[in-house]
């Protein structure tokens, strides 16, 4: 229940087939969401994008350094940038 409380979505399976399924309760977030989600298996974010990215900028100091294979650094890669 921990997991779940914390935003996690538990599957239930019995013989390999899923029976149930924990979810949190989202009352802050639209019905509609929360059903496009659980029929496309996708996720409700649970923070802010633009913070989050802001937060990654001040990570790297605002200059090039992303993970190879990320798209940041193909883009700096095309740009000249050595990481």
């Amino acid at each position: 229940m921990e997991r779940v409380k914390d935003g996690e979505t538990l599957t239930v399976t019995e013989r390999g087939h899923e029976v149930a399924r924990l979810v949190p309760s989202r009352p802050d977030v639209d019905p509609f969401y929360l059903e496009l989600a659980e029929k496309y298996g996708a996720t409700i974010p649970r923070g802010d994008l633009v913070e989050t990215s802001r937060k990654l900028r001040a990570l790297r100091g605002g200059r090039p350094g992303a993970p190879a294979g990320t798209g940041d650094a193909i883009l700096a890669e095309g740009r000249g940038w050595r990481l």
